[in-house]
């Protein structure tokens, strides 16, 4: 998950993507007025204000906790219509749907059956290519 590191005058915290490029939009844009010099590029961020703060945004990764099992994935025939597997790859809903075999992200490994949260699916780039089984999400 990505996330930005904000130092303010020295004090580090965290902040969404949301948040850090709302701000950098705002010094861009509206709040320029009170900007003395500005720098951006490859996710990271520099902003000098005229009042003396100085804020430095990088974009990082944040582990992200597990809250939820890895258990979604689709189907040889249906990629996008994704199923609750079990440890044995094998649907909730009917034990006959089996988890199709996909290559590793990269390019380079052994291909297999890899899982991912539906939070994961929900809120990835391509999350209204997908629909998830009504029968799995109630078992």
């Amino acid at each position: 998950m990505k996330v930005y590191q904000r130092t303010e005058n020295g004090t580090v915290t965290e902040v969404s993507v949301r948040e850090a490029l709302a701000e950098v939009n705002t010094a861009m844009m509206e709040g320029k007025r009170y900007v003395r010099e500005m720098f951006s590029g490859r996710g990271q961020h520099s902003i000098e204000y005229k009042d003396g703060r100085s804020v430095r945004l990088v974009e990082v990764y944040a582990p992200r906790e597990e809250s939820e099992p890895r258990e979604w994935h689709g189907t040889h025939s249906t990629f996008h219509h994704l199923h609750r597997m079990d440890e044995t790859n094998r649907a909730r809903c009917n034990r006959r749907i089996r988890a199709n075999l996909v290559p590793p992200s990269g390019g380079r490994g052994p291909w297999g059956v890899f899982k991912r949260t539906r939070s994961e699916i929900e809120n990835g780039e391509s999350a209204r290519l997908y629909t998830f089984c009504p029968k799995c999400a109630t078992k």
